[in-house]
């Protein structure tokens, strides 16, 4: 049985198992990463997952963590996982990122850059950024045609994590073929905080 306390849940009788659709979430059982249902034949089926499922709201609700990426309807301009305690938001005139990691801190991706480097390792050139437009967002994705030109710049966004993906069309104007290409991003941390990389070479 439900606790009374527990019916005024903003998701109260909401979340369907999957499957078993007769089947009631006992909301009073959520934790973190599970679920817990009551079957009609009397027996329990509990969901995991690895990740975060819920979050507490103001109120201490656990509440669902929505993984679909979202324009922000309380910022315009913004685009990202919204209804989360660790959101993730770009936006969509600049291409700036935040994401929050622990109460309101997180890192912001500030600016990229791209240089062309020779054989030697001597840089070449700065390519200037191509016409400013806003991004265009499909699923989880938001593209920048021409952030450079004939380069777009993809921002990728999951339920919690960011990646940036560079599509090159055609090579710059800048470059020959024994040049390089360096893509490198301003990332800015919290005081106090450090971006390292393991010995195994994984982020």
């Amino acid at each position: 049985e439900i606790p009374s306390v527990y019916r005024s849940h903003p998701e109260f009788g909401k979340i369907k198992l999957e499957g078993s659709p007769e089947s009631v979430e006992l909301i009073q059982k959520r934790t973190e990463n599970s679920r817990t249902f009551l079957n009609p034949d009397g027996s329990f089926t509990t969901t995991q997952s690895s990740g975060r499922m819920h979050y507490k709201d103001a109120s201490s609700n656990w509440v669902s963590i929505d993984v679909t990426p979202a324009n922000n309807l309380r910022t315009a301009g913004e685009f990202g996982i919204i209804n989360s305690d660790l959101p993730i938001t770009v936006n969509k005139q600049s291409g700036q990122a935040r994401m929050i990691l622990e109460q309101d801190a997180g890192l912001e991706f500030i600016t990229s850059r791209l240089n062309v480097i020779n054989s030697k390792g001597e840089e070449v050139s700065v390519i200037a950024k191509g016409s400013q437009n806003e991004g265009q967002t499909s699923g989880n994705e938001i593209q920048f045609r021409n952030y450079w030109p004939q380069i777009d710049r993809v921002q990728v966004v999951e339920a919690d994590r960011f990646k940036t993906n560079y599509v090159i069309n055609s090579s710059p104007q800048a470059s020959n073929e024994n040049d390089f290409l360096v893509f490198s991003e301003v990332i800015k941390v919290p005081a106090g905080w450090q971006i390292r990389k393991s010995t195994s070479g994984q982020e």
